[in-house]
């Protein structure tokens, strides 16, 4: 019985400690720029149109390793757990988002888009697009493209008079169009 247990350890998920670094003689793995590593990796799951995080808190343990909790002003809690070597590698960082584990960072950017505006979930779509896809030579890059210009489309749809304008100002701003706002579909 005693073995079956030891191959069961094998799996345990192993976190990371400031002292697993500081044995592999790694420089950057201090706390305050771990810290800033997950508030960015925190961050760009966020619309960057807003500020979300409210705070960032280091609440790692010597032996059960690096963890931080992010408080969002929507009060929801990210909790970022690291367990690779790589500073921002996707397998290097275990996700909760209110005590749950997210299979990755686009689960975990889709369960906080739930919580989002319209006018957020547009400009946070509109943060990613990219405006030149008419232009392309490769027919995957201009199917993308139109996609991403469809989604926009329904997205600003739905939005009321007030978040159109609003959605409109920032799309002008973004990509320096001169197209009129009677006459702007959103893409």
């Amino acid at each position: 019985m005693n073995k079956y247990v030891d191959c069961f350890k094998v799996f345990e998920a192993k976190y990371q400690t400031y002292s697993d670094y500081e044995k592999a003689g790694s420089k950057w793995a201090t706390p305050d720029e771990l810290k800033k590593t997950a508030l960015t990796i925190a961050t760009n799951l966020l619309p960057s149109s807003n500020n979300e995080v409210k705070s960032i808190e280091d609440q790692s343990h010597p032996q059960k390793g690096i963890k931080f909790e992010v408080l969002l002003k929507t009060g929801d809690k990210l909790h970022l757990y690291k367990t690779g070597t790589l500073r921002f590698g996707e397998k290097d960082w275990e996700i909760y988002l209110n005590k749950k584990k997210m299979r990755n960072r686009a689960h975990t950017r889709d369960e906080l888009m739930k919580s989002f505006s319209r006018l957020d979930k547009y400009l946070y779509f509109m943060n990613g697009y990219d405006s030149t896809w008419i232009y392309a030579d490769d027919g995957r890059a201009y199917k993308a493209g139109q996609s991403q210009a469809d989604t926009l489309r329904k997205l600003y749809q739905k939005l009321t008079n007030a978040d159109k304008k609003k959605a409109y100002n920032e799309f002008i701003k973004k990509f320096k169009g001169n197209i009129n706002f009677d006459q702007f579909s959103g893409a």
